[in-house]
């Protein structure tokens, strides 16, 4: 498989836009540019055609009031007649207010102005066959009428003078500096890559966070998330390794104690030592089978979305309260347990299924911790704009000290027995978790403990 470079690819593209606009801004600037010389010659030629009819104006009128004729002009029009060798491009007339040919250049067409004798100042024309400018000027009695007419000069270049004068001098620069960007671009993306070939040799087993030497300041987020990712990956791995260790643990002990009782009863000689095996058989079925349950019910919400309020809804917190007493009515009479339920606030927002997993394993433990004949008080009320959930049982309690860890997986506090695989507190804070809440666990007033669960208030 081709390996492939993100920082090669974003080089090449870098380079992709930058000759772009290179080329973009070469032929803009060379465009430019010859507009500018155009402009440039299009004034110096007004001002050269505006000077000829000056002169020429001025030579007329003085012919004019020496000879006392408009129309004796005429005979000086030799002295007017330019050479062949002189600018063919140039062309000049004077004309009376009547319209007569008084002087002219040797190849203009003497019944035809260059312009309409009644037009003043500058126009752009035809001149000759080519693009040029013509200008008109009256004398202040309005007798004589000068016109002028050149070519422009900018036509004649050719490619050679246009590379010259125009594409070499702004490509050179252009062109370095975009050899100076790619430079740049190549070093910079050093860190990109070092990165990218960092992570391909990562150990997903034993994930280290990821140092690169002198990192560019875009390069720097990048590499901090990817350490911060790093982290909570080798976080969640090391716990998932935890958990199926743990599992695996708490599931040998029911497995191994039914096989024994397997091969015991397979050796029973007469019925009651069957039964007695049977027994422990069903009771060790039982126990995995509840930790089967624990299991599937802590995966089910670590695999919902935090983001859920969406899904949220109405709960009846006596409706569901009276599910887990009926699922626990076995419990409930083997310790012939006695309850006491009062819900000032019947209704809270939230998810129904992760409310009743909360509820169950609180009232379980309850059951299962608060010895022989023991007591549970359930209630709810608001404080605060929070909906409050408290779960009272007589049993032992917790000490303080010990609090804090009860709600590590697998953490059954030092109890024993075939009841219990220490999962219902954490799927208890799983359940909270997932609402927005939050959960403490305190002294209850029955004497054993108490647990407090905070639900935030949210729009139905």
């Amino acid at each position: 498989m081709a390996e492939i470079l993100l920082a090669k690819s974003l080089q090449r593209r870098v380079a992709v836009i930058t000759s772009c606009a290179v080329a973009a801004a070469l032929l803009l600037g060379v465009n430019g540019a010859r507009m500018a010389e155009e402009a440039e010659q299009r004034q110096h030629l007004d001002m050269h055609l505006e000077e000829v009819a000056q002169t020429v104006l001025g030579f007329a009128e003085e012919e004019s009031k020496r000879t006392g004729t408009p129309t004796r002009l005429q005979s000086l029009l030799p002295r007017f007649y330019l050479p062949n060798e002189a600018n063919s491009d140039l062309s000049f007339q004077v004309w009376t207010k009547d319209g007569p040919t008084l002087l002219q250049t040797n190849d203009a067409v003497s019944t035809q102005p260059l312009m309409p004798l009644t037009a003043r100042g500058f126009e752009t024309a035809i001149v000759k066959g080519k693009e040029g400018r013509k200008f008109s000027l009256t004398a202040q009695d309005n007798n004589l009428v000068v016109q002028v007419a050149e070519q422009f000069e900018y036509n004649d270049h050719d490619a050679s003078t246009l590379l010259r004068y125009y594409f070499l001098p702004m490509a050179l620069p252009l062109l370095l500096s975009m050899l100076a960007t790619w430079t740049l671009l190549r070093r910079s993306s050093g860190a990109l890559d070092d990165l990218v070939h960092r992570l391909r040799h990562v150990d997903i087993l034993n994930m280290e966070t990821v140092a690169i030497q002198r990192p560019t300041r875009e390069i720097l987020p990048v590499i901090e998330e990817v350490n911060s990712l790093v982290k909570k990956a080798s976080n969640a791995i090391s716990t998932e390794q935890r958990f199926i260790s743990m599992a695996a643990h708490e599931l040998r002990t029911p497995w191994a104690g039914i096989k024994a009782q397997t091969q015991l009863a397979l050796k029973a000689t007469n019925k009651k030592d069957l039964d007695e095996a049977l027994k422990f058989v069903i009771e060790g079925i039982d126990r995995a089978s509840h930790v089967f349950e624990q299991l599937f019910d802590l995966s089910r919400l670590e695999s919902t979305s935090k983001d859920i309020s969406d899904k949220f809804r109405p709960i009846d917190v006596a409706g569901v309260y009276a599910q887990v007493m009926d699922d626990l009515a076995i419990k409930v009479r083997e310790k012939s347990t006695s309850s006491h339920a009062r819900f000032d606030v019947p209704t809270l927002v939230g998810l129904e299924f992760a409310f009743f997993l909360l509820l169950r394993n609180l009232l379980a433990n309850a059951i299962q911790y608060g010895g022989e004949r023991g007591h549970i008080e359930v209630s709810t009320q608001t404080r605060d704009q929070e909906t409050i959930l408290y779960v009272d049982d007589s049993g032992k309690g917790i000490p303080e000290e010990a609090r804090q860890s009860a709600f590590e997986r697998f953490n059954r506090l030092n109890q024993h027995g075939p009841d219990g695989v220490g999962l219902g507190l954490s799927i208890v804070q799983r359940c909270v978790e997932l609402q927005g809440g939050r959960i403490e666990l305190q002294d209850s007033p029955l004497g054993g403990l108490r647990v407090q669960v905070s639900f935030p208030h949210y729009s139905e």
